[in-house]
């Protein structure tokens, strides 16, 4: 799969992702780090005022890992996500220009 549909996360997050596989990543001049054949999840838009601007998400971004598990497809982060309860965490482990960082992600709590 080379680049599936984006996927937006729950409205309450704010940003959409889709998979971007190696061969993909090299048409869009980006590197994937890891083991070759890999995938990763592209960030494709964050939302202003969004937990996912909150956490300093940004376009662009390649999402690797969330709560220490490799990311395989987007639809594995929808997964996650999705099951946070509110005030839970999300340690997204991510690249952006070639740098690699952590970012959480939190669902905002109930009023």
């Amino acid at each position: 799969m080379a680049c599936a549909a984006a996927l937006p996360a729950p409205p309450a997050f704010g940003f959409k992702v889709r998979t971007l596989d190696a061969a993909a990543a090299a048409t869009a001049g980006l590197t994937l780090p890891g083991a070759a054949g890999r995938s990763a999840v592209l960030v494709t838009e964050v939302g202003a005022a969004r937990a996912a601007e909150a956490a300093g998400l940004r376009a662009g971004d390649l999402l690797l890992a969330a709560n220490g598990h490799a990311l395989q497809d987007a639809a594995q982060l929808d997964l996650w996500v999705r099951t946070l309860a509110p005030g839970q965490t999300l340690l997204m482990q991510l690249q952006r220009q070639g740098q690699v960082m952590e970012r959480t992600l939190r669902r905002a709590a109930r009023p």
